[in-house]
């Protein structure tokens, strides 16, 4: 997933909150889309929400969230359904596009002007986000599990066009 300029789809969610139902939701969503990677923002709570991602067709790779109570069982829970748990803040490379994951958006919009990431997915607010600065994107996809807004929110995000679509359930 490295390459430049591959069609490379990221499902992007965050703030499940053990809502069963609505993770479910998620995946079915996320798999229909057949994704290449989702990207979890924080915020599972316990570790049975991370299991129910494992019915994802593509990995995971999350982070922890200031929500999330035992991070040694939702560590644990993430290996044994062979996904990655990495800490609130985690860069990589998708695509040949930089991305960072970050759970709390303290900072972000100064984070996005920097130019250093093609992409800046974080969470915590459960409030769903696009904007451009500069030649960042910055997305919220909102919460999955609805528990605020009512609506459960996802989004994908399309490396080769740098398009973000959102998905409610």
């Amino acid at each position: 997933m490295s390459g430049e300029g591959e069609a490379v789809r990221i499902g992007l969610i965050s703030d499940t909150h053990d809502h069963v139902i609505r993770i479910r939701e998620a995946t079915a969503i996320l798999n229909r889309a057949a994704i290449d990677i989702a990207l979890h923002a924080g915020d599972y709570c316990s570790p049975f929400a991370v299991r129910e991602l494992a019915g994802l067709d593509a990995p995971l790779h999350g982070i922890t969230g200031n929500n999330d109570g035992d991070i040694f069982a939702i560590s644990k829970a993430f290996t044994d359904v062979g996904a990655r748990l990495e800490s609130q803040w985690w860069e990589t490379e998708l695509g040949g596009r930089r991305v960072l994951v970050m759970h709390e958006p303290r900072g972000v919009m100064d984070v996005a002007a920097a130019g250093t990431y093609d992409l800046i997915v974080y969470g915590h607010t459960h409030q769903r986000d696009l904007q451009t600065i500069g030649k960042t994107i910055v997305v919220n996809p909102g919460e999955v599990c609805g528990w605020l807004g009512g609506i459960g929110s996802l989004a994908i995000y399309e490396v080769e066009s740098a398009a973000v679509e959102f998905h409610e359930f």
